[in-house]
């Protein structure tokens, strides 16, 4: 990790800082990356659950997403702020479900985006860029003509801890 990269991070959710009981619903998470923009969750049926003592990874806190709609969310204007380069980084840990499409983290919309999810047993980290603004055949993914997402995956296993570091 180069140190001059720190600038360039826009959400930096550690658990382990945040306050509350054992199972405590989390309505805003402080974000330690240079931006210091707190991530909310939008309503109160969205928010993750605070471990603290059974479900930690390691020993350390967790939120714990679980269902289909919990979510932490940053305003979009920090992410354009740090669109030159990005890095994602995440420890997260899969239920017994690894088959049923999950999503860890989504950035962007139907136009461009990008993502982290599970589906079938596998980890992806998917990009998509929708509208043809650089040329006339320059759109690719989830609803472009006919061509598919940009995509890595990986084999994933029931209740197993991940490490998650994109740099682009």
């Amino acid at each position: 990790w180069d140190g001059s990269k720190w600038s360039k991070v826009s959400d930096w959710i550690d658990p382990n800082r945040e306050t509350g009981a054992h199972n405590s619903l989390v309505s805003s998470a402080t974000n330690f990356a240079a931006s210091l923009v707190t991530a909310n969750a939008p309503a109160n049926a969205n928010r993750p659950q605070l471990k603290t003592t059974t479900g930690s990874i390691n020993g350390r806190n967790m939120l714990r997403f679980q269902g289909g709609d919990d979510e932490l969310e940053t305003p979009q204007s920090v992410i354009n702020q740090l669109a030159t380069s990005k890095h994602i980084f995440m420890v997260f840990q899969t239920s017994s479900d690894i088959t049923s499409k999950q999503s860890i983290w989504v950035e962007g919309g139907s136009a461009r985006g990008l993502n982290i999810h599970l589906d079938g047993g596998k980890l992806y980290y998917t990009a998509w860029n929708n509208p043809s603004t650089d040329g006339s055949d320059d759109d690719w993914g989830f609803g472009s003509s006919g061509n598919v997402a940009q995509f890595l995956e990986a084999n994933v296993a029931a209740n197993t801890t991940y490490v998650v570091y994109a740099e682009y």
